[in-house]
């Protein structure tokens, strides 16, 4: 897959208890290449890889229609600084 946008979603959770259902249901999809658990005002953050702006449409209204999923923040990267 040729890869032109690296996005990365900051996902707020509540009930906290979901986590562990909803990066099980991330977890799965092939433009989702890592997820981590993180404290502050969010819960978890993923890196997708996506060909274009569809694909990223498509993927944060995955992510908003989780149950569970109180808030998102998006955040598109346009320069990797270092890999």
């Amino acid at each position: 897959m040729e890869t032109n946008i690296v996005l990365f979603i900051c996902i707020e959770i509540e009930p906290v208890p979901n986590i562990r259902k909803i990066y099980g249901e991330l977890s799965i999809r092939k433009d989702v290449k890592e997820i981590y658990e993180i404290t502050g005002e969010y819960d978890l953050i993923i890196k997708a890889e996506l060909k274009n702006l569809q694909d990223l449409r498509s993927l944060v209204h995955y992510v908003r229609d989780k149950e569970g999923v109180k808030n998102v923040y998006t955040m598109i990267s346009y320069h990797q600084v270092k890999p």
